[in-house]
């Protein structure tokens, strides 16, 4: 059906791109009107079955005949009734076009970001008006676009520092990212000094002394705390990134025989995360304070962790090791 398709949509843009002659391709571009032309670059049509020419270019190696393709969609037009601009067009057809670049043919990239980028010719008080076109770089159905991502992927520093991706980035940081990242922050760091505080700095205080009230009720609230806030938000967001993983299709790899979400495995962090879950959920069925609860209540001594049932807990885990 492929071939087919190729065959009886054989025009002269297929044609020049299969002989990857740049010359030919902008001869066949020009024959087609202002606005036809991306869609002589974007979409053939025969019968049922459609291909892209740009897309072709790419998977079969005519790497400068998609150059052309791409500067020339990027190209800004105009007659007597409107401006002709192919940026929206190559989006709709190729949403991912970022990550068909970035895993076929980076050395394109760079051509298509410059055609994000219009400036203007003129100058005024020696600046130069300019204008960039970031819209389809940043969100996507809906949604923040995964451009980011494969350009980050690629860890091209000579391409990272593209004009039009210091915009981008600058726009979302200022914008939107840096408030979010430093609450995150700011709560990580809090969390952990109450951890700290409820598990080692309250539990030294008494230095061998029986806990008065105050210590007890204070150890409570910093491990009701920690429990509450940082265990369950662990679980939810662990639970939440597998039922996401399960729903993706290829979102579960085999490690062996078990079932990983692929994420676990290209994200150091999210096995951290995952540890730590796990490490504050054992802690939490092994908590002296639900051990001494019946026991602390029945002696007055509330929110106790020195009772018998926590103290042979002790020893067993000692045992153990």
């Amino acid at each position: 059906m492929l071939a087919r398709t190729i065959n009886e949509g054989s025009t002269i843009v297929m044609k020049a791109i299969n002989n990857n002659n740049p010359k030919q391709v902008k001869r066949a571009l020009a024959c087609a009107p202002r606005g036809k032309r991306a869609t002589w670059t974007l979409n053939i049509t025969v019968g049922t079955q459609s291909i892209s020419p740009l897309i072709w270019s790419i998977e079969s190696g005519a790497t400068e005949a998609a150059r052309v393709i791409i500067h020339d969609l990027l190209t800004i037009r105009a007659d007597r009734d409107r401006y002709y601009f192919g940026v929206n067009e190559l989006f709709e057809r190729h949403p991912d076009i970022m990550q068909v670049l970035s895993e076929g043919a980076p050395t394109l990239l760079p051509t298509l970001l410059d055609g994000l980028i219009w400036r203007c010719r003129t100058t005024v008080a020696g600046q130069r008006r300019v204008n960039c076109y970031l819209k389809h770089l940043l969100v996507a159905h809906g949604g923040f676009a995964d451009a980011s991502f494969w350009l980050a992927k690629l860890q091209d520093p000579a391409l990272i520092i593209h004009p039009l991706l210091v915009s981008l980035t600058d726009l979302v940081w200022s914008r939107l990212v840096h408030r979010t990242f430093l609450v995150s922050k700011i709560w990580l760091l809090f969390t952990t000094m109450v951890f700290l505080l409820s598990q080692s700095i309250l539990k030294n205080m008494s230095n061998g002394r029986t806990p008065t009230e105050t210590e007890r009720y204070a150890g409570m609230l910093c491990r009701a705390f920690v429990y509450l806030c940082s265990m369950c938000e662990l679980i939810y967001s662990r639970t939440k990134h597998i039922c996401l993983a399960i729903k993706a299709p290829g979102g579960i790899v085999l490690m062996g025989s078990v079932p990983v979400p692929r994420k676990y495995l290209e994200d150091w962090r999210e096995v951290v995360s995952v540890l730590l879950t796990i490490v504050l959920i054992a802690m939490f069925v092994q908590e002296p304070i639900l051990f001494c609860l019946q026991t602390g209540f029945s002696d007055g001594e509330i929110f106790t962790q020195g009772c018998s049932e926590a103290l042979a807990l002790l020893v067993n885990n000692n045992n153990q090791h």
